[in-house]
C-alpha cells in the first residue's frame, strides 16, 4: 500500500511538472509579431515610421535599436532590401515566431534571413497584404510590410 502511495505521488508530480513546461511553452509562443488574419497583422502598438514605395521598392535597415522604418509600404513586384547596420547578427523572419509560415515570401522563402553586420539581402515580394516580421534572436523586435 505504502508503495502504491508513494508511486502515485511520483506519478502527479510528474504531471504536473510536464503541466508547468507547456503553459511555460505555451507563453512563450504567443509573444509574437501579432494577429495574423486573412493577410493582416494587428499588433496594437503603434508604428510612427511609414516609408512609401519608391521606383524599385524599399530599405528596411535594422539597427541597435530595431527596424527602421519599422513599417513600410512596397507595390506588389518591387523589392525590398534588408539591410544589418546592427552591431550584432539579425535573422529576420515572417509571423509567426517561431514557425515564420504567414508570408515566408518576406525572406525570400527561405526560413530566416540571416545577416551579419554590414550585410545586404534583397527579396521580391508579390503577396498583397499586411504582413507580420521580426527579429528570430529577439522575437519582441518586430515590423510590418503593407504589399499593395
Amino acid at each position: 500500500m505504502i508503495l502504491l502511495i508513494i508511486n502515485l505521488r511520483k506519478f502527479w508530480f510528474f504531471i504536473a511538472i510536464a503541466a508547468v513546461a507547456f503553459v511555460l511553452s505555451a507563453c512563450k509562443y504567443g509573444q509574437q509579431t501579432g494577429t495574423q488574419t486573412g493577410g493582416q497583422t494587428t499588433d496594437g502598438s503603434q508604428q510612427t515610421e511609414q516609408a512609401q514605395p519608391s521606383e524599385g521598392g524599399v530599405t528596411v535597415t535594422y539597427t541597435d535599436s530595431g527596424f527602421e522604418p519599422a513599417s513600410v509600404t512596397v507595390s506588389a513586384g518591387q523589392t525590398i532590401t534588408w539591410t544589418n547596420n546592427s552591431s550584432r547578427t539579425v535573422q529576420i523572419g515572417s509571423a509567426n515566431h517561431p514557425t515564420h509560415t504567414v508570408n515566408p515570401e518576406l525572406t525570400g522563402g527561405e526560413f530566416v534571413i540571416r545577416l551579419e553586420s554590414g550585410e545586404s539581402a534583397t527579396v521580391t515580394v508579390t503577396k498583397t497584404g499586411t504582413w507580420g516580421y521580426h527579429d528570430h534572436l529577439r522575437p519582441s523586435t518586430i515590423g510590418s510590410v503593407v504589399i499593395e
